[in-house]
């Protein structure tokens, strides 16, 4: 995997966080999204998906508490 090879690859954790998502793991969704954001804090992807998922997940306030540092 990207990550595997590259664990600075932002692109790669939004992706995995995106099939974290799919598979209904939201834990490790939110995980990977802020790891990419950790990454790169102006990564577009990772932060309309975590807004995307705030109604979706139990872990809104803590999806915006991430996106809130990074804005």
């Amino acid at each position: 995997s990207a990550i595997h090879y590259n664990q600075m690859n932002d692109k790669a954790w939004v992706g995995l966080a995106m099939v974290h998502f799919d598979f209904g793991d939201e834990e490790l969704g939110v995980a990977n999204l802020k790891r990419a954001l950790d990454i790169d804090p102006k990564n577009r992807t990772a932060i309309q998906l975590a807004v995307q998922k705030l109604n979706w997940t139990k872990h809104g306030v803590y999806l915006i508490e991430i996106v809130s540092q990074f804005l």
